[in-house]
């Protein structure tokens, strides 16, 4: 590996995600238990390098709670960006192996830009990611809200 260009830590400092390069250029995305420092998932994100991690709220909550889910370790559903200079942002969700600890990274959305994409986050309180803005100045969404 030639090294990690971004990390980030989820809101309540379970899960740490790492983009990590290697050699070829390609980027991967991966998701480590902050505690143990125990590897979760990864996955081949990006062609080229990731410059930004961005951690959103959580796809699927916990009705009675009103909390996502959580194995104690890791929580399913969370939901990660990262934007890289192939001129994409990603949504990635935190996938369960076995119906309840996290076992996978899934792709949900991807946001296209004709260039590098250098930063890009979640909007408070919204399920959708805000992407690059637009000529005329207004904003491109993926997934409604906000």
């Amino acid at each position: 590996a030639a090294g990690a260009s971004a990390v980030a830590f989820s809101a309540d400092g379970a899960l740490l995600a790492a983009a990590l390069a290697d050699p070829s250029g390609r980027a991967r995305l991966a998701v480590y238990h902050a505690a143990s420092g125990a590897l979760l998932c990864e996955a081949h994100a990006h062609h080229k390098l990731i410059y930004g991690l961005d951690w959103g709220p959580a796809a699927e909550e916990d009705s009675s709670a009103g909390t996502p889910a959580t194995d104690g370790a890791a929580t399913v559903g969370a939901r990660l960006m990262s934007v890289s200079g192939d001129g994409t942002a990603k949504v990635w969700l935190l996938t369960s192996q076995d119906g309840e600890s996290a076992g996978g990274l899934a792709l949900g959305a991807t946001l296209h830009h004709p260039t590098f994409v250098y930063s890009g986050r979640f909007q408070p309180h919204a399920t959708a990611a805000t992407g690059p803005a637009r000529r005329g100045g207004g904003r491109r969404e993926a997934g409604g809200g906000g």
